[in-house]
């Protein structure tokens, strides 16, 4: 087999070369390396704009971290051309093109693109830029290569369909529809259920649910413990929601219940008047394909709600520090508004003044001990700039060459220097920006707020369609087919749902079959290892940590 090729980038100062030129010293370098041992030719780098040497060391870092990355995302991108090609190497080998050019052929004559990564930009702006392009191209191939994977488990899976056991294959040229329960049945079932519940212990209403495409037994195990992860998922999502519209409204019920819509209905009225949505998500759709629509919606929704109130509460972080320099004490706000530029010793060679915080109790002492803080304290040089009601603030003059000295022994006293440099129209400067900021974050808070409505009617109406798949995919491993069940929602409260349960509990317990009994008094009891049984049998495992019932049940609360 052939070895694949390795490159070694090698970067040597040209002072150690006899040779003064770039081409001698590169055929110096080419002559100690062993033809036998590999081929030199010269690698051009442009001549890139150089900032500090601190933004130089984080640039070394930041690349290093980028190169690992690139490796890394190449790989994958050869593992999904391997994938698809069945590992055919002629074939891979014809897919592996840079630029139009077998890829060996573009690493030996590469050029850097000066049109798409202009070298006169700052060297921290190339990094960002050929960062975002790894990441988008990332994800480009990842997005097609799981739609192919999924497509291609669908067809695996319909071809199985086709020629698999009846506890494998499609049930659906095998099912009579004449066997299926009728609306009518449901109707009365239902009356009888509500019945059972009590109307004191809360109110029960039909919650119509579509006959989905129903797949093999196995997927519908698998997709019964995906729908818990996202039912709880949705839940999680949901109260982020609601925790971010809370801060953004301070806190008020009213305002916030008033952003609490879903499709342009109040929550309650959306979820009472629940219909599933047969335009966005088509119940002809096999149930894994459903999941995963229902997934990919729920992760967007929640990183766009995310990404604005990020940036919301990052602009209102920067909102509140300029406000505390215009409001807060001595030691913390600004100073450029407090400060006479008159008290300064400025383009002086020997002297400068110094900017002392002293707490309001400690000023007498400041004022005796001052001068004898350091060598070199000018006498008598110290003048009360401004009082609050903690502190004084002071100007001392020194000779520069003891002032850090004299610094330093402030701050062993508990006295706060501060630094201040005048700038002619400073003052100005800071309420201009004091007042753009407060522009910014009125008009990012509009849209966080926007973002927030939009986010609840977005995962509330995800979760409900979530719940649906879930009581129907749980409805169908417990009882089988023909599909013969009924679906309730029962409004209750915290402190009443207990009830409802035992209502529940006491008419259908008989469904669990050898997992519930009764005592002598007649009350509901459980028989563990029955149980587990029981549940082993109808293909689930309490993976969510709730309690097993002998029937379909499921609370939800919205915050």
């Amino acid at each position: 087999a052939k070895m694949p090729t390795k490159y070694l980038l090698v970067s040597l100062p040209q002072g150690i070369f006899d040779s003064s030129s770039k081409n001698g010293a590169l055929s110096e370098l080419s002559a100690k390396i062993p033809p036998d041992n590999g081929s030199t030719q010269a690698f051009a780098i442009p001549d890139f704009k150089i900032g500090t040497l601190d933004a130089l060391v984080q640039q070394a870092d930041d690349l290093t971290k980028l190169e690992a990355a690139c490796e890394t995302v190449v790989s994958k991108v050869a593992d999904s051309l391997r994938t698809i090609l069945d590992g055919d190497d002629d074939k891979i080998s014809q897919q592996k093109m840079v630029n139009d050019k077998p890829t060996d052929h573009y690493i030996n004559s590469f050029v850097w693109n000066k049109v798409r990564y202009r070298a006169d930009r700052p060297l921290g702006e190339l990094v960002d830029i050929l960062q975002k392009e790894l990441v988008t191209s990332d994800n480009d191939v990842k997005t097609k290569f799981n739609q192919y994977n999924s497509v291609k488990t669908n067809f695996t899976t319909l071809q199985r369909k086709q020629t698999g056991n009846l506890s494998t294959k499609s049930l659906t040229p095998v099912v009579d529809p004449a066997l299926l329960v009728q609306d009518s049945d449901k109707n009365g079932a239902l009356s009888e259920l509500s019945a059972k519940i009590s109307p004191d212990n809360g109110s029960t209403q039909p919650f119509a649910i579509p006959d989905f495409k129903i797949g093999t037994l196995d997927a519908l195990v698998q997709q019964a413990d995906d729908l818990t992860k996202l039912e709880a998922a949705c839940e999680t999502v949901v109260s982020k929601v609601a925790d971010s519209l809370r801060t953004i409204l301070d806190g008020d019920d009213d305002k916030i219940s008033q952003q609490k819509m879903v499709n342009d209905k109040p929550t309650d009225h959306y979820i009472n008047s629940f219909v599933w949505n047969k335009v966005r998500y088509r119940a002809d759709r096999p149930l894994g394909e459903l999941v995963d629509i229902l997934q990919k919606e729920l992760v967007t929704s929640d990183n766009d709600v995310k990404t604005k109130f990020n940036q919301y509460n990052s602009v209102k972080t920067n909102f509140t520090t300029l406000q505390r320099k215009q409001t807060g004490n001595l030691s913390t706000k600004s100073l450029t508004p407090v400060v006479d530029p008159a008290l300064l010793v400025q383009d002086s060679e020997y002297l400068e003044t110094h900017l002392i915080v002293v707490p309001s109790n400690a000023k007498k002492d400041f004022q005796k001990g001052y001068e004898t803080l350091a060598p070199m304290v000018v006498p008598r040089s110290a003048v009360e700039v401004a009082q609050d009601d903690e502190f004084v603030l002071f100007a001392v003059t020194t000779f520069k060459k003891t002032s850090t000295e004299f610094l330093q022994k402030c701050r062993e006293q508990k006295w706060t220097p501060r630094q201040y440099k005048y700038v002619e129209g400073g003052k100005e400067e800071e309420q201009r920006e004091l007042d753009r900021v407060a522009r910014e974050e009125k008009k990012v808070w509009g849209e966080a707020l926007r973002m927030g409505r939009t986010g609840w009617s977005e995962s509330v109406m995800i979760w409900l369609h979530v719940l649906t798949l879930r009581v129907f995919v749980e409805a169908v491993l417990r009882y089988g087919l023909p599909l013969d069940y009924v679906s309730a929602l029962v409004k209750t409260t915290s402190k009443l749902s207990p009830k409802v349960r035992a209502a529940l509990d006491s008419n259908y317990s008989y469904l669990g079959g050898n997992a519930f009994g009764r005592d002598k008094r007649g009350r509901v009891t459980k028989d563990d290892a029955a149980l587990s049984s029981e549940m082993a049998a109808a293909g689930v495992g309490g993976a969510d940590g709730t309690e097993y019932t002998a029937y379909v049940y499921y609370e939800f609360e919205l915050p």
